[in-house]
């Protein structure tokens, strides 16, 4: 709050003020004298601006576009007011008037580094990645240690099946010179680990980013023995994760965030293994699975479900809403889903595991009538909790979140539900499968235009397929004798699903495709 000596008629003391209050983070105050500023001298286009960036944060995008716009009205030669707008405008999807924008500002000013960098994100969310190339390698042509530059075409080459140059500028993501670092390594007296051989050296491997890019990673680490010949691995990870990764072999301990760390010779981030094995498309480890369900969580959840004989298929439609993509990435209503309900013979499960206040939480709950649904979600305790339950499913249908690389990492049926605009780069550009899960995961992309309806209707359609091929397998497995039954079952699956390399599991060739 203002300090008592501020003077309450004075608008740039009150806008200054929310500067230091946004910057430690006490949002709601930062808004108040804000307004309070602006209450004063409407036409403040410096208020104006720091208003439109907070609430565009807040992702209230027509909000702060409207109070932008006002801004650069006011003082349409400050770049940095338009370059917000234009940001503002490419979250708003707005994309024709954000590139031009983007651009009005580099006709007066071509090394305009911030505008430069945006518009490649631009670029590269229409899909014009060559154009956005040029413009990343222009800013990097200005400033060569541009951190957020680096990322961005770091994430582009990785998004285009290019590890050889991605994993190099992926790691500009722990850069301190970025505007936003969301990667912080350990605080410790070790060195980082920078690929050389171990020769018997302990190592520390380090959580970071989202809990799907740790279970993504995580297949990298029984490897290390062997390549690098390490003598003894600790693996840390974030509280959820901690019982699930004790089932990754190769580790020697497995912490969660916050324990004692033991001494050690070297650390690494988890993030950074790809590189330091030097992984490309054709050498990713595609060996499934590498983590396990825990026994005593399987039997708790197959003494939940009924077992009435109908297929079992879980459902999340919803990411953290903190997420930086989410508004595109989420479903925005449960009833979008309503033409997988038309599928007969199938009992639909709610995986959704949100905040108890969040929209998801409550659709979950209590589905609109018509919306067969169970909620289990609330009910999992962790991750290997999780992990437990989707054995005893027969098929997940998932946004992009973390439960579809759990999934995939335990060798599970999941069909993942991509947006158009900020798909991940691990999915690439194109493509139903993945070579991160090869086998497990079915990607559906979402159009450029027209939404979620028509692809929710694609997965209907799939849907009926696969419960009609289902159906059609349990009755043939259902002919034969006792005796070998379950392996029999899982080679006619695969057979079935047009997989010809039933033995890839188990001999672990490399891949040859992207």
């Amino acid at each position: 709050m203002p300090a008592p000596n501020l003077p309450a008629d004075d608008p740039d003391a009150l806008n200054n003020l929310a500067n230091r209050l946004k910057d430690e983070q006490h949002f709601e105050q930062a808004e108040s004298l804000y307004r309070q500023a602006l209450a004063l001298r409407p036409e403040f286009p410096q208020a104006l601006n720091n208003l439109g960036n907070l609430l565009r944060n807040q992702g209230e995008l027509a909000a702060a576009s409207d109070l932008l716009q006002r801004a650069s009205d006011i003082w349409p030669e400050q770049p940095d007011i338009r370059n917000n707008l234009a940001v503002a405008l490419h979250d708003s999807q707005r994309f024709d008037e954000a590139e031009a924008h983007f651009r009005t500002i580099l006709e007066g000013n071509p090394t305009h580094l911030q505008a430069l960098n945006n518009l490649g994100n631009l670029l590269k969310d229409l899909r014009r990645p060559q154009e956005a190339m040029v413009a990343y390698r222009r800013v990097l042509a200005l400033a060569p240690e541009h951190a957020d530059a680096r990322w961005n075409l770091g994430l582009l080459h990785l998004q285009r099946g290019d590890y050889r140059h991605g994993w190099a500028l992926y790691e500009a993501r722990h850069d301190p010179r970025r505007q936003v670092r969301e990667v912080f390594p350990p605080v410790v007296n070790s060195a980082p680990w920078r690929g050389e051989m171990l020769n018997g050296k302990h190592l520390l491997v380090w959580h970071e980013q989202g809990i799907g890019d740790e279970i993504q990673f995580a297949r990298f680490i029984p490897d290390l023995r062997d390549r690098f010949a390490a003598e003894r691995i600790t693996l840390v990870c974030k509280p959820p994760l901690t019982r699930l990764l004790r089932t990754l072999s190769g580790v020697d301990q497995v912490l969660p965030l916050g324990a004692t760390l033991p001494g050690h010779d070297l650390w690494v981030l988890s993030g950074s293994l790809p590189g330091r094995f030097g992984c490309t498309l054709a050498t990713l480890p595609g060996r499934l699975p590498y983590l396990q369900a825990i026994p005593a969580d399987c039997a708790k959840w197959r003494q939940r479900l009924p077992a009435n004989g109908r297929l079992r298929v879980g459902l999340v439609w919803a990411g953290s809403r903190w997420h930086k993509n989410d508004r595109n990435r989420s479903l925005p209503d449960l009833s979008l889903l309503a033409p997988l309900w038309q599928v007969e013979g199938i009992d639909f499960y709610s995986l959704q595991k949100s905040p108890p206040d969040d929209s998801a939480t409550f659709q979950a709950s209590a589905p609109p009538p018509g919306q067969p649904l169970i909620h289990l979600g609330a009910e999992t305790a962790d991750f290997a909790d999780s992990a437990a339950l989707l054995g005893e499913l027969d098929l997940l249908i998932s946004v992009d979140t973390a439960i579809v690389h759990l999934a995939g990492a335990l060798g599970r049926p999941c069909w993942v539900l991509l947006p158009w605009q900020g798909c991940d780069w691990r999915w690439l550009e194109n493509g139903s499968d993945t070579p991160w899960y090869p086998g497990s995961l079915r990607l559906f992309r979402q159009a450029a235009e027209g939404g979620w309806a028509p692809l929710i209707g694609q997965v209907a359609a799939a849907l009926r397929h696969w419960q009609a091929r289902q159906l059609a397998l349990r009755r043939r497995i259902g002919e034969l004798p006792e005796a070998g039954l379950s392996a029999f079952a899982a080679v006619l699956e695969r057979l079935e699903a047009g997989k010809s390399d039933i033995t890839q599991r188990s001999s672990n060739p490399p891949l040859s495709g992207s």
